[in-house]
């Protein structure tokens, strides 16, 4: 009746190929580059004094910080996290 050819239904939504991920950003460390992106990032909501304020601490303390402010809608992706929290932790390491 269908002329021998049968129709075969498009793959489910979970069958579906997936798409790539889009490939991860990557930065190079630099003391440069990570007091720009803090001067981009972070002093929108409050001023550079509040780092002194803060106290300093270790690369954990730092990006748990860092994380914390990007919850609360701080626009900052997971490459310049990592400069970012490099950078804090050496300029405002725990106090000693």
């Amino acid at each position: 009746p269908d002329g021998g050819v049968s129709a075969v239904p498009p793959p489910a939504e979970s069958e579906a190929t997936p798409t790539p991920a889009e490939p991860v950003s990557t930065l190079r460390y630099s003391a440069s580059l990570a007091r720009d992106i803090l001067d981009r990032r972070c002093t929108d909501c409050h001023g550079l004094e509040d780092l002194e304020t803060y106290g300093g601490a270790d690369r954990e303390g730092w990006s748990g910080l860092v994380q914390r402010m990007a919850r609360r809608g701080a626009e900052i992706d997971a490459a310049e996290a990592r400069v970012l929290v490099r950078y804090l932790a050496t300029t405002y390491p725990p106090p000693g």
